[in-house]
């Protein structure tokens, strides 16, 4: 089994974990990281995920009307169901380097159902690093601009522009701030060295991610 289909199994296993370990009432809460998902939505989203891939019904069009279907179809269900279905699904063995947006998704999820849970999970882990290093490169790349990002110690290099912009922080806060999980002000707050306005180009030109509208203080195991 590759890295990427490790990750995915690793993930997957890690919020049925967590979503059984709590009682029912909690399933209800709201996700604030997601577009106002409740628990048991998000993780209707995650199984409706793996059933479209398994099928081949991959998104050709609107991605959040994609997403939103996979809601819908799920919303019958219990969460012992959900659970059972996704397990079932066991989609690891299709997953490689071509499915990195889904890795992403997926393990930017898990920690969005901790997050609204107060379940932290542990921030080094390669499932983490695996899904921040797929989204080192900008959806849209620049041709003005490079950046130096040193995560955990490992430097990646991304564009080839003569302005260079450096960040020192983990793959945990890098993955989570490129999902838009952190505010404008959290990531300011980072030790970028160079013009800002080149990192928020970097990290939200996509018609996906914008950055959280509060302050997310995060806290991880």
């Amino acid at each position: 089994m590759n890295e990427y289909a490790k990750a995915f199994a690793a993930s997957r296993d890690a919020v049925c974990e967590v979503v059984s370990s709590v009682p029912a009432p909690e399933w209800e809460r709201t996700s604030p990281l997601t577009p106002l998902w409740k628990v048991r939505e998000v993780l209707a989203h995650l199984v409706g995920v793996s059933r479209d891939v398994s099928a081949r019904n991959l998104p050709r069009g609107d991605i959040n009307e994609w997403a939103q279907r996979q809601v819908a179809l799920g919303a019958g269900l219990s969460l012992d169901e959900l659970v059972r279905r996704w397990r079932d699904f066991a989609i690891e063995d299709e997953i490689d380097e071509s499915f990195q947006f889904l890795l992403f998704d997926q393990v930017t999820h898990e920690y969005d159902i901790r997050y609204a849970l107060h379940e932290p999970g542990p921030e080094s882990c390669d499932r983490v690093r695996v899904a921040a290093v797929s989204v080192i490169e900008p959806f849209r790349p620049s041709t003005t601009l490079s950046f130096r990002l040193r995560l955990d110690g490992v430097v990646y290099y991304v564009g080839s522009g003569d302005e260079t912009i450096d960040l020192e922080t983990s793959h945990f806060e890098f993955l989570r701030l490129r999902a838009g999980r952190r505010s404008w002000q959290e990531i300011t707050e980072l030790p970028w060295r160079g013009d800002l306005k080149g990192v928020r180009s970097y990290l939200f030109d996509n018609d996906v991610f914008e950055p959280a509208s509060f302050r997310v203080n995060e806290t991880t195991s």
